[in-house]
């Protein structure tokens, strides 16, 4: 068995494929968040999540993109803001500690997009994520729960 294999294209492109079974492709960070949302709505754990899982514990150029694309598809929806927020959105903000520019690129769509700061007012920061994160990032409305 082969390992899951899931990447963001210089163009934006996003492919995804589960183990040995056949690729997954979504031509856009757009088509990526529609179809996040119709997975969201029917209660499904489908491609797209595994796939924003893959992309966010593992970042990658684009993520960023990624993630203010879902924002954007949430926008409106209290629920689905929510789930950008404690979902991909706060796994991404656990793995920037160690990933300057990861973290710039977070910092800079909070600061521009106020549909991801929407989001980021969703995610939870323990223990776990490092101080200096926590710092940058209250400030736009995440929350440290380790205080």
């Amino acid at each position: 068995m082969t390992e899951s294999v899931a990447r963001i294209g210089a163009d934006g492109a996003c492919e995804y494929r589960p183990f040995d079974e056949p690729w997954v492709t979504w031509k856009s960070p757009a088509a990526v968040a529609e179809a996040w949302v119709s997975e969201r709505r029917a209660n499904e754990l489908g491609p797209v999540w595994w796939f924003l899982s893959a992309v966010c514990a593992e970042p990658q150029p684009g993520v960023v993109d990624l993630v203010i694309a879902l924002a954007h598809a949430a926008e409106g929806d209290a629920d689905l803001v929510a789930a950008v927020g404690a979902g991909p959105l706060e796994n991404l903000v656990h793995q920037a500690g160690g990933d300057a520019e990861l973290m710039n690129e977070i910092e800079r769509a909070a600061r521009q997009e106020p549909a991801f700061r929407a989001a980021l007012s969703c995610v939870w920061m323990g223990s776990d994520v490092p101080t200096a994160v926590k710092q940058r990032l209250v400030r736009f409305g995440a929350i440290n729960i380790s205080e």
